[in-house]
């Protein structure tokens, strides 16, 4: 009887302690907007691994793939990039398509990013766009843009203020290697 018992209590310590629940796995695809909102504090930047964007407000201590910032020219809003926040190569344009449909087939159909030579920025941000991305911890992602804006808001006497956002559907690929 004892031994019946020990043994009921050492498979209930087992069922409690042996079995161990994994975190849910982060995304690697996914379609997301960023909305830049103009700051030093509150800039917007995405991180493939997680799947998610966030300000480096909210995370100071995390360093993204890259970040969403307002493209100026002769302090004109031309639209949004992403740079790399250390500026090291991580963008190639894959390809300019016409229509969204045409942008959806390419991105569907990409099952490698190329070993070619990658920019500091990915600039400018056009919608049916497709980026090949090398992240901050050398595996790679595509990004297809699908809608990208950016205005200033001029209403303030003393302030102009940047603002847009970008929606783009992505896919990482988790274990290093340019194949999707």
């Amino acid at each position: 009887m004892k031994y019946q018992n020990f043994l009921i209590i050492l498979i209930l310590l087992y069922s409690f302690w042996g079995c161990t629940t994994n975190p849910e796995p982060y995304p690697t695809s996914g379609t997301l907007e960023i909305v830049y909102t103009e700051g030093d504090d509150i800039t917007t930047g995405f991180l493939f691994e997680e799947g998610e964007s966030f300000t480096l407000a909210e995370r100071p201590n995390t360093i993204p793939d890259f970040l969403v910032l307002v493209h100026l020219s002769e302090n004109k809003v031309e639209g949004l990039y992403l740079a790399e926040p250390d500026l090291e190569p991580t963008f190639v344009l894959l390809s300019n398509a016409a229509t969204p449909d045409s942008a959806g087939n390419y991105f569907d159909s990409l099952t490698l990013i190329p070993d070619t030579t990658l920019t500091e920025l990915a600039l400018p941000l056009k919608i049916n766009q497709v980026w090949g991305v090398k992240t901050k911890n050398n595996h790679f992602a595509k990004i297809l843009i699908k809608d990208v804006w950016a205005t200033s808001d001029t209403s303030s006497s003393n302030t102009i203020t940047h603002s847009g956002s970008l929606t783009m559907r992505w896919e990482y690929q988790p274990d290093g290697s340019r194949e999707f």
